[in-house]
């Protein structure tokens, strides 16, 4: 019932920002299909609303075989039961660091408060979210981390320029959440290029400020830009692989991974407060790894799920609810595979320096990127091709 009611409540929102969308076209060709198009969606509203709505479900459970199915398509393959026990253990680990860290950002500002959420409210009222201002700040924090990258050999940077590209009103409503826009890896010459999108606000306001303030920007471009995403993506299109190592078995535990690996590349050399917004955001993926199962199977509600997310991480209300979305409804399973791929790149990794010894990181990295999309278990068949990274300096 949630997933139909939330299209409902966002449909004439959606409307609206196709019509401005078009608008900025300077065409005047649409207008006519435009009034067809909003007649046939209001007669779509109205069978969901009273021919679909009725018979939803007001439990988010999918049957266990489909939810199984679901982690299965995600790439993750254990259990629920293993990713809530492995999940909960790691997060209170995760989490007294967290709490270390907020302690000392606030004897270094003179807060009154110490615990996590006091400190996430006082680093976020420093919001950006006005076009000039956001894209000074991305563009700043992008150059910064290409120079970690450069000088710590951290990982071959691709010969072209990162893309940052600011998301207008319409776009921003529709997908508020920074992400990249992976290009197609089969057919492209090359002119087409990830786009790291931000989302702006030409009020100013954007719906949350979870990741709209200036000490979390340092984290999420490494996620999304570089040594992120991007730049999994832009290695592919610039060392291009086979067709079956670039899309066959893809799925979000191969990207994911990769992300949340390209954080802990950056991790040691950040701020102490971009350090802190670094934690929040991986324990916010460590928590979507026993979440995600837990609504799942019946064991959590929406308000504990906003209890963890508001209360202990200082996610904002607006962003916790979207998570209990996420896993009800939106793309059940989907959320365990950023932690699931991080580990599996530990595993990987771990395996590899016990039968060969340490690797230079530079060599490692880039070679791991040579595989493409490919799951990483299978790269085991090939470890052969890390040797060259042993006694490197």
């Amino acid at each position: 019932r949630g997933e139909i009611t939330k299209y409902l409540e966002n449909s004439n929102a959606y409307i609206a920002g196709v019509e401005e969308l078009l608008k900025k076209t300077n065409r005047n060709d649409w207008r006519e299909d435009f009034k067809q198009f909003k007649i046939e969606v209001s007669s779509y509203d109205s069978f969901l609303k009273n021919e679909i709505l009725p018979k939803t479900r007001t439990s988010p459970n999918l049957p266990l075989e489909l939810y199984a199915l679901a982690l299965k398509n995600t790439g993750v393959d254990i259990g629920a039961d293993e990713l809530i026990k492995k999940g909960k253990s790691d997060f209170e680990i995760l989490y007294k660091k967290y709490q270390e860290y907020a302690v000392k950002i606030a004897k270094k500002h003179g807060l009154s408060k110490s615990d996590p959420l006091s400190v996430i409210s006082f680093l976020k009222k420093e919001q950006v979210s006005k076009l000039e201002d956001v894209q000074k700040l991305y563009d700043g924090v992008a150059q910064e981390l290409e120079v970690i990258i450069r000088e710590n050999e951290l990982v071959s940077l691709p010969s072209k320029k990162l893309i940052i590209r600011l998301a207008g009103d319409a776009e921003s409503r529709a997908n508020p959440v920074p992400h990249l826009n992976p290009p197609p890896l089969i057919g492209n010459d090359g002119s087409i290029l990830p786009e790291f999108v931000v989302p702006t606000s030409s009020t100013g306001k954007l719906p949350f400020d979870d990741f709209s303030y200036k000490s979390a920007a340092m984290i999420l471009a490494a996620h999304e830009g570089r040594p992120g995403h991007d730049l999994q993506f832009s290695q592919m299109l610039e060392n291009p692989v086979s067709i079956i190592r670039a899309r066959y078995a893809a799925n979000s535990v191969n990207t994911e991974g990769w992300a949340l690996y390209a954080e802990d590349l950056v991790f040691n050399y950040l701020s102490l407060e971009e350090q802190f917004a670094g934690l929040q955001m991986r324990l916010w993926r460590v928590a979507r790894y026993f979440l995600d199962p837990s609504v799942q199977l019946g064991l959590v509600s929406a308000d504990e799920v906003e209890y963890i997310f508001h209360h202990r991480l200082g996610v904002s209300k607006e962003m916790a609810a979207l998570e209990y979305q996420r896993y009800a409804f939106r793309s059940p399973g989907q959320a365990t595979a950023y932690y699931h791929g991080l580990e599996k790149i530990r595993a990987l990794k771990k395996s590899l320096v016990s039968e060969y010894g340490q690797m230079n990181l530079k060599c490692f990295n880039d070679t791991l990127l040579s595989y493409g999309l490919m799951p990483h278990d299978s790269i085991l068949l090939f470890k052969d091709d890390f040797r060259k990274c042993v006694n490197k300096k």
